[in-house]
């Protein structure tokens, strides 16, 4: 059974939209721009372009939710920057609206192949144009809202793991171009499990929820803090070195103390957390010897979040509590180390040293500072 939405509910989904929704014309036409704009009045946010660099420009600099575009244009056509738009990520799900004086079939079947979501012939209708104008605006809207719930935590409103891991190709892949450091932390509650059955699944809930906010009040503005399992968390700093790993990561334990988050070791379950760190480290600090070049070239974001994991494991096995970091440069320092000067992990605090990981197989070392 389906129920229809009040009238009311409608009009303020229709006045968000006009205030809220960014409208791109591209036309080489002013007097085309004009109409259109006239036809487009009651929306805030309307800009215009009248060639497709100027457009793509626009575009780059902040994405519209619908783009109304000319096939025919003097240096390039419509037809080009419709494709170039498909082809990125970040600009695939603009839905592009052709707006042409051609009437030949060919034309609108060139348009619907090219990834355009409607075409529109001159001479305009203003109640047609409108209409199909605010269509697609509901459309884009109530899809980009599917595509938020899709990759936010509903408990804590954090990214999920499905955003996570998207974010975390991304900025491996900047840190590639820009041999800048990116450094990752993993954050699991301790017997988080134990924790629920003590105080119930509603405390438990309000836990996860005041880690959250203390993990977004500990971020700076270029990282992701995502809830990426039951009471797992993920804090992605790009930017950041080992060093810097580790004073974050000991910061953030002094936090969740303050808040009474991480103290009380003798409660059951779920008072503590446990972190595990990996960090990619600069140019200079990684590519050091032409021979750590040769085996770090095959290195993906994998790495860094296999190296992360093991560290969160490290330190689970050495208590509650605990902050465990690693550095992958230190990976090839263990891999070519004679074995008598490795000592096991345990027998060191791990606070005093960063940890070094050789591979997803070997078995896991630790290694004092030089």
């Amino acid at each position: 059974m389906t129920t229809a939405l009040s009238p009311g509910v409608i009009s303020d989904a229709e006045t968000f939209i006009r205030q809220e929704a960014r409208i791109l014309l591209v036309d080489d036409d002013p007097d085309a721009i004009r109409l259109m704009h006239q036809m487009l009045q009651g929306y805030r946010h309307v800009r215009f372009a009248t060639r497709v660099h100027d457009a793509m420009q626009l575009i780059e600099r902040e994405a519209p939710d619908v783009v109304l575009l000319d096939a025919e244009m003097p240096e390039s056509n419509g037809f080009a920057l419709c494709e170039r738009l498909k082809q990125q990520a970040h600009t695939r799900e603009i839905p592009v609206l052709f707006v042409t004086a051609h009437t030949d079939v060919s034309f609108e079947v060139r348009a619907l192949s090219c990834g355009a979501a409607d075409f529109i012939t001159k001479p305009i209708s203003a109640p047609v144009f409108q209409l199909r104008v605010a269509h697609h605006l509901r459309t884009k809207r109530q899809m980009d809202l599917l595509r938020q719930l899709a990759t936010i935590d509903p408990l804590t409103a954090l990214p999920n793991a499905q955003a996570f891991q998207q974010m975390l190709r991304q900025e491996w892949r900047h840190s590639e171009l820009t041999q800048r450091p990116l450094s990752l932390l993993v954050i699991d509650l301790d017997q988080f499990r134990k924790f629920n059955w003590h105080q119930g699944h509603q405390e438990g809930d309000r836990r996860l929820q005041a880690t959250a906010e203390v993990l977004q009040a500990q971020q700076q503005a270029c990282d992701t803090v995502a809830r990426v399992g039951g009471d797992e968390f993920a804090w992605l700093m790009p930017g950041s070195d080992a060093q810097t790993l580790q004073e974050r990561g000991e910061a953030l334990q002094a936090a969740l103390r303050s808040q009474g988050l991480g103290s009380a070791e003798g409660q059951p379950g779920g008072r503590t957390v446990c972190a595990g760190g990996s960090a990619r480290q600069a140019s200079s600090e990684l590519w050091g010897l032409q021979d750590h070049r040769m085996e770090m070239a095959g290195s993906s974001h994998t790495q860094l979040l296999d190296a992360a994991q093991r560290s969160l494991t490290l330190a689970r096995q050495q208590g509650r509590g605990r902050l465990v970091t690693v550095a992958l440069h230190e990976a090839q320092r263990v891999r070519h180390a004679a074995p008598h000067t490795l000592g096991p992990v345990e027998h060191t605090p791990a606070s005093q040293y960063l940890q070094g990981v050789t591979s997803t197989r070997a078995p896991v070392f630790s290694v004092p500072p030089q």
